[in-house]
Parts: C-alpha cells; sequence; structure tokens
C-alpha cells in the first residue's frame, strides 16, 4: 500500500516495489546525464565497472554539506557541525562563533560561507530569506521555522517579434496574434514536455532578422540578427539605435559605434533549431526556446521557461526573483515574507508624526519582547523603550525627539531566553524635514559610505541632486552592475537650500558649514510627479554620480585625492519612506 501511496509500481506475486528515480539523457564509457524525477533537475553521474567480478560504484553529487539527522549542516572552524538553520540567527553556536558575521576593529565583515561554484558571500547573507548563491544553497530551507524556502514552477514566458521584412511605422503596435497560438503562455511547463523534446529533422520556419522588446521598463526596442561568426558559428545579435537616448556609451555591454549610436551585443549562440524550437548557449548553458512566427503577419512569439513562484491567489505568478525582494509583487503582498528570526517579521517606520513599531507575523510561543533604541547621528542613545509580553505595536509621538533633527531607530525583538529573533531598523527626521499631513516628504540622509576617506568636504556649489530611475542588469558573466536614467528633476543644492525648495526637493546643510558633509539630508515633496525611485548626487568637477566608483577610469583627469574630495569617498543617500 505504501508503495503505490508513493506513486511507485508493486508487483504483489514478486512482492516487488519499482520506483522511477530518473531519465537517463545521456551517456559514455563514464558519465550518465540523469533527469532526476524527484528533484526535477539533471545531474552527472560518474560510474565504474568491472565485468570480470560483476561489480562497479555509481558517484553522484552531493550539495558540498554534511547530514544532520537527514539535515544540512554547516561545519564551523573547528570542524563541529551544527544545523544549517542556526547560521546567523543572532546566537553563535560555533565555539569560535563562526556560524555568526564577525566583525574587525573597524566594523568591516570578516568571515564568510563559500559557495559551490566558489564564490563567497557574508555570513550575514546565509538564511537571509535571498538566495545569494548562484544554486541557493546558502539558504536553510525551512518552511517550518522561518518560511526561508518557497517553491517554484516552470512558466512559459512569451515576448513577441515581428519579422524586419514586415516591421512598420506601426511598431511593436502591428503585431498579431491571430494566426499564433497563445494558450500556453504564462502556464506552468509540462517537465515531460520540457526534457523529452527533441529536434526534428524540418527546417526552421523563424526569420534572420527580427524586432522585438529590449527592455519593457523603457519601451525600448531592439533589432535581433542571427549571422555566424569569423568561426563559423551561429550567433544571435542585438541591435539597439539611438543608445545615447537611454543608457551612456559605458553601459553597451557589447559594441558601441558612436557614429550612429547603436550598441550591439551578442546574445548567444545558436546550436541547433527546427520548426518549434531553438537550442542556445548562454555562458555555455544550453537553453530551450519555443516559437511560432507566421509569415502572413509577420508575427510571432518566443518561449522561454522562466523559474516563477505562484501568489497565494493561486491565480498570479512573480518571478522567483522578486521574492522577498522588500517589494510586494503579488496583489496579495504573499511573496514578501521573510522571517529574519525564529518565525517572526516586525517593522519599524516613520510616517511624519510617530515611530512606529509592529509586529507583521510572529511564533507567540517563541516571541517574548522588544527593544526600540533611538540614536541621533553622532551616535549617542537618545531613547530606550523595552517592552514584554509580546507587544504587536508601539508608537511613539513626535514630540519624543526633537524638531528638525534626524535619527536611527532600531527595534530588536528577542525571545524568553534572550535569543535574538529579528531587528528592524529605520532613518528618520523630525520635523518640518519629515513633514506630515499633506506636507509629507521622503526623507533622504546624506551619509560617506568610507569616513576615512574624506579628506575635505566639497562646496555645495558643486553638487546637485536628480531624480532618477535605478535597477542592476546583468551582464554576459552574470555580473550585475547599477544602472540609472536620469529625470527631468536636476536641482542644484544651492538653489534646493531655499524655504521653498526647487522642483520639489529641499536641501538642509545641516551643520551649517556651506559644504556637503556628513549629516545633511535632502526631502523631495510627494507633490513631484514624474516617476522615480532614487535620488543621486552628481559633482560637477568629478563629473561623476555618488553611486559611481570615485576612483575608477571613469573619472579620467583626477587624482585619488581630487575625486575623494569631490564625491567624499563615494556619498550615500539613504531612502526612508
Amino acid at each position: 500500500t505504501y508503495c503505490l501511496e508513493m506513486g511507485h509500481s508493486y508487483d504483489e506475486e514478486e512482492e516487488l516495489c519499482t520506483e522511477t528515480l530518473g531519465e537517463i539523457m545521456e551517456y559514455d564509457d563514464q558519465f550518465m546525464k540523469v533527469y532526476s524525477m524527484e528533484d526535477g533537475e539533471d545531474m552527472y553521474v560518474y560510474y565504474d565497472y568491472d565485468e570480470t567480478t560483476g561489480s562497479g560504484i555509481l558517484a553522484g553529487p552531493s550539495d558540498g554539506n554534511d547530514e544532520w539527522d537527514g539535515e544540512i549542516t554547516f561545519i564551523c572552524g573547528n570542524g563541529d557541525e551544527i544545523p544549517f538553520d542556526w547560521v546567523n540567527d543572532g546566537y553563535e553556536d560555533c565555539e569560535d562563533g563562526a556560524d555568526e558575521q564577525q566583525y574587525d576593529t573597524n566594523g568591516n565583515p570578516i568571515n564568510w560561507f563559500d559557495c559551490e561554484d566558489g564564490t563567497q558571500i557574508w555570513i550575514s547573507e546565509v538564511n537571509d530569506g535571498y538566495p545569494d548563491c548562484a544554486n541557493g544553497e546558502d539558504e536553510a530551507h525551512d518552511d517550518d521555522d522561518g518560511g526561508y524556502y518557497f517553491d517554484t514552477v516552470m512558466v512559459w514566458d512569451c515576448d513577441p517579434y515581428i519579422g524586419e521584412s514586415m516591421w512598420t511605422t506601426e511598431g511593436m503596435d502591428a503585431w498579431d496574434d491571430t494566426n499564433l497560438d497563445m494558450e500556453m503562455c504564462d502556464q506552468e511547463i509540462d517537465p515531460e514536455f520540457w526534457y523529452e523534446f527533441e529536434l526534428s529533422s524540418e527546417e526552421s520556419t523563424f526569420p534572420m532578422s527580427w524586432y522585438m522588446m529590449f527592455d519593457d521598463n523603457d519601451g525600448i526596442i531592439g533589432l535581433m540578427q542571427l549571422a555566424e561568426d569569423d568561426d563559423g558559428n551561429m550567433m544571435a545579435y542585438g541591435h539597439v539605435d539611438d543608445w545615447s537616448t537611454y543608457y551612456d556609451e559605458e553601459y553597451c555591454e557589447g559594441d558601441y559605434d558612436a557614429s550612429d549610436d547603436v550598441c550591439t551585443m551578442t546574445l548567444a549562440e545558436v546550436l541547433g533549431s527546427d520548426d518549434m524550437f531553438i537550442v542556445i548557449s548562454e555562458d555555455g548553458d544550453e537553453n530551450i526556446v519555443f516559437y511560432q512566427y507566421d509569415a502572413s503577419t509577420g508575427s510571432g512569439v518566443f518561449a522561454t521557461g522562466q523559474e516563477m513562484y505562484m501568489c497565494d491567489s493561486g491565480d498570479e505568478y512573480v518571478d522567483a526573483d522578486w521574492v522577498n525582494d522588500g517589494e510586494e509583487d503579488c496583489m496579495d503582498g504573499s511573496d514578501e515574507f521573510e522571517y529574519e528570526g525564529d518565525g517572526i517579521e516586525t517593522n519599524l517606520w516613520w510616517d511624519g508624526e510617530y515611530l512606529t513599531w509592529e509586529v507583521e507575523y510572529h511564533d507567540p510561543n517563541e516571541f517574548d519582547y522588544v527593544e526600540i533604541m533611538v540614536y541621533d547621528y553622532d551616535e549617542d542613545l537618545v531613547f530606550s523603550y523595552t517592552q514584554g509580553g509580546a507587544p504587536t505595536y508601539l508608537e511613539f509621538s513626535a514630540n519624543t525627539f526633537t524638531d528638525g533633527e534626524c535619527y536611527y531607530g532600531q527595534a530588536t525583538s528577542y525571545a524568553a531566553d534572550e535569543t535574538f529573533l529579528t531587528m528592524s531598523e529605520e532613518w528618520f527626521c523630525v520635523g518640518s524635514t519629515g513633514g506630515g499631513g499633506d506636507n509629507y516628504y521622503y526623507d533622504y540622509m546624506v551619509h560617506a559610505e568610507n569616513s576615512d576617506m574624506i579628506v575635505y568636504a566639497g562646496d555645495l556649489s558643486d553638487y546637485s541632486a536628480v531624480l532618477a530611475t535605478c535597477n542592476y542588469e546583468s551582464d554576459d558573466d552574470d555580473d550585475y552592475e547599477w544602472v540609472c536614467t536620469d529625470t527631468s528633476v536636476i536641482v542644484s543644492l544651492t538653489d534646493a537650500m531655499d524655504d521653498e525648495g526647487s522642483q520639489g526637493v529641499f536641501f538642509f546643510d545641516r551643520d551649517n558649514s556651506g559644504t556637503l558633509t556628513d549629516g545633511d539630508y535632502l526631502t523631495v515633496s510627494d507633490d513631484v510627479e514624474v516617476e522615480w525611485d532614487e535620488i543621486r548626487l552628481y559633482s560637477d568637477s568629478a563629473q561623476a554620480y555618488s553611486d559611481e566608483n570615485p576612483l575608477s577610469e571613469s573619472v579620467p583627469g583626477f587624482t585619488a585625492l581630487l575625486t575623494v574630495i569631490s564625491l567624499m569617498g563615494a556619498l550615500l543617500i539613504r531612502k526612508n519612506e
């Protein structure tokens, strides 16, 4: 009965239970490529067999961690093993404290975690609810005690395209899906269909040149083409016109032609194709692209497998990379469930009138008391409060703090045995800088990332505040860089110092020094109508932004000293909403 309940086949006569473990995709005299039915992933198995003795050995991959009663473990510096979900939980379980983030005398982190691919992340990034290692092995996957693990599915992600020969002035609006089967878009992929496909002998039907969306957010359209490279390999290239309209030349992840203002990027190598599929190689990884094309309308659609998370509503998917990223992408907010401690999540925020702390999720059997500490910019403790009995909501009025000052608040929650559970924090400014009601502002604190580098504070006349939209973009090597597109709101700090501000941006020279220094702050009125998500500082003398590396070659003609003077060692602006 148990055999059948587990989905296996049972032979009553032989009393034999047979389980299908995987499908052998290909093999040679040493290795087998196996698709695991349990994991839904391919893996390689090494084998050796001696016919004379009839003996052999199979060697499969491990996750790089030993087992602890069937669970993944973490190895301490002295060789001791602890359950992996004890790492970065606020309590040192290793004798040498290797399972918690350690710091040197300057406050810099010093111990790290080794990912399977050879990269390293800080211990503070382990079990933080977001997979920082490429294979996600830095997360404990323990849903019973903190919600770190979440299931994902592969979903067909469709991108429309139009053959170059049928491209008109209507652009992408001319795309016509009347002769295309779009039912599979946004639907889960049948694993059997995905992994058992084979290219047919029929020739492909998609065009050699086509137009499609290059960047949905900015509405950028690119021309994609297939052509052989110098080695005779069929490659897919992307060409984006008017590149400087959207990005700086340095952001072109390929060849930039300044005379035509075109960025040309190598997207992938085409390994094979038929009338339904294209097999491509990106950075050595093979991927399958399903496609359709209707020559009569010039319309087509590419569909690729996208790892997605199903929202609790059951009728909405979001990108798996968006889970626990700090923003609610599911309409019901179910993609944000990061519990930093033992089943507890809290939030601390300032709304212009009150500093408020609230428990968003907690296990009443674990949570016992909260401690709230507020520091001024000189790091002096100005307010502290502790309440036991598993409180769920606390608020403190603006009268508790000094008008016109900015603070850092920290709320730490503990279990009854004083075990750390979770911490939430907030930068905030009080009074005219923080607004309230109809005058509510978004507050930003100016802070030097490395204060040891500050030689001299830059003159205010050298800086402008720029509202922008920014995000991380990856290149062919999966390296991410910060890419920003400026809006029309560009305000000099001297203009922003006026009582009425400028274009909704206000700057406060906290120490009245006339220079840009630690502790100065900016606010942006909610009356600003342009879409933006970041505020940046631009230095005219350095010709660079504060979120760019001031010591890099992208700032030619400046010595390290002058650059530090101009940019204060890479200024950070902390956003508090």
